[in-house]
């Protein structure tokens, strides 16, 4: 019966990090996106390392959610054969400024404030990178981020997953409804 139990842990922890890799994948690619960005754009300011962060976050965010927002818009325009709009839901001019501006504040605050939780993973990043660079400092400094990248998701995903579980459902309900 104990032998059950330790198999089923062994497994599920297992499986955990498995997940946690594959997203990290996922969450190293915005960190590069997010990495140019700041080497391009934000370097010519005087920033501290946290503001920079910051900034370069909410860029990432900004661009990731801009695709969430305009996917569905692009995949109806895409549409053939849907028909006539009737007269009733066509948009007005000041109808279609009026949305285009409410979802760009939207998708402005949303980004803010998904950046504002990520920090503290920043912060666990930042130092993996940091512990990495010190004991494998043979490595390739991206093969580092990858990895500060790894720990980083494996926290935020224990988080979400075991401590917190209503953020995923939270998350769609901004993201969509608020």
């Amino acid at each position: 019966m104990a032998y059950n139990l330790l198999i089923d842990v062994i497994f599920s922890a297992f499986d955990f990090f498995r997940g946690a890799f594959l997203i990290s994948f996922v969450v190293f690619f915005l960190f590069l996106i997010g990495y140019f960005f700041s080497k391009k754009f934000i370097e010519k300011f005087n920033l501290t390392w946290i503001q920079k962060s910051f900034i370069s976050t909410f860029f990432v965010f900004v661009l990731l959610l801009l695709v969430f927002f305009v996917w569905p818009v692009i995949e109806a325009f895409l549409r053939v054969d849907v028909g006539i709009v009737p007269e009733v839901y066509k948009m007005t001019l000041p109808e279609f400024l009026y949305l285009f501006f409410s979802v760009l504040i939207k998708l402005i605050i949303v980004s803010l404030i998904f950046s504002i939780f990520v920090l503290p993973l920043i912060f666990v990043g930042a130092f993996a990178f940091d512990f990495f660079s010190k004991k494998f400092n043979s490595l390739n400094k991206f093969i580092n981020f990858f990895f500060a990248c790894f720990m980083a998701t494996a926290l935020g995903l224990f988080i979400v997953l075991f401590l917190i579980p209503w953020v995923v459902p939270g998350v769609f309900y901004l993201l969509y409804f608020a």
